[in-house]
């Protein structure tokens, strides 16, 4: 099976250095800052396990299991109101001889609520891109589309930059060939478990 080169390396190469240049501040201002509060980088990752429902000429079928690991930036442009992407989010599907690898670019925005110190119930609308690979033992095929859908959860400060976070997505994917009428595609549900840190 031949594995294609995400360029994960520059990417992150690239976030840093962003990163690095646009959030430059002094001590003093940095004292004032806290999480979800405007001009706040929020990155990291997290894993999530999936129930995935395939959808052939608009009928749903039995579905499968996958794994998932996705990266996320955040950037918070006002109180709570969060611009969020998920880049190059990667699963991996396997049942009998066929494997299934989707990669993921999710874009949209998240509202956090803080309820007390230290604890921000979230909820994200997400919108973007699928281009999912499969292969059954006589070759690769490789179909694209939309994707949108959305996650809510719980953020928990375990430092005082460190934040864990819990939550459950759901996510319709549309891979209709050209020309069908009806929508082929995924409807996935998943929990996730991930880290950030805020800058």
């Amino acid at each position: 099976m031949k594995r294609r080169e995400t360029g994960l390396p520059f990417l992150w190469n690239t976030l840093f250095v962003a990163v690095t240049l646009l959030a430059p501040r002094s001590e003093a201002q940095d004292a004032k800052r806290t999480f979800a509060s405007p001009g706040v980088f929020e990155l990291g990752g997290s894993a999530s396990y999936s129930y995935n429902q395939p959808v052939v000429n608009g009928k749903t079928s039995d579905g499968t299991h996958a794994i998932a690991v996705t990266p996320f930036i955040g950037y918070f442009v006002a109180d709570g109101l969060e611009v969020v992407a998920n880049p190059l989010g990667f699963s991996y599907s396997k049942t009998g001889s066929q494997t299934q690898m989707d990669l993921r670019l999710l874009g949209g925005l998240a509202y956090n609520l803080k309820v007390q110190p230290g604890i921000y119930p979230f909820i994200e609308g997400l919108a973007g891109f699928t281009s999912r690979t499969s292969d059954s033992g006589g070759g690769e095929t490789t179909v694209s589309g939309f994707s949108w859908g959305g996650r809510g959860g719980v953020k928990f400060a375990v430092t005082s930059h460190g934040m864990v976070n819990v939550g459950v997505q759901y996510l319709q994917v549309t891979l209709s060939p050209s020309g069908a009428n009806e929508r082929n595609g995924t409807n996935e549900l998943s929990v996730s478990a991930g880290f950030t840190v805020w800058l």
